[in-house]
């Protein structure tokens, strides 16, 4: 059985831990932690406000590039 994908984290597909549907949504381990502009950008535009990040994810320190990144060079 697939998991509902609210529950999927967008950018690795594991489980995201979201408590969003408990008594008190503060509860939540993402409201202890920041997250970088740069790892939001990589939501998809359609999943923005509708789906988590799993904690991994979200508090990555450095966001691995998408294959093709012309931003990855060979210095």
């Amino acid at each position: 059985m697939k998991p509902k994908a609210s529950l999927v984290c967008p950018l690795c597909g594991q489980a995201n831990q979201c408590m969003s549907e408990a008594p008190n949504i503060s509860d939540c381990w993402c409201f202890g932690v920041t997250i970088s502009k740069q790892i939001l950008a990589r939501v998809p535009d359609e999943l923005v406000d509708k789906v988590c990040l799993c904690p991994g994810c979200a508090t990555a320190v450095t966001v691995p590039a998408e294959p093709g990144d012309p931003s990855v060079g060979s210095d």
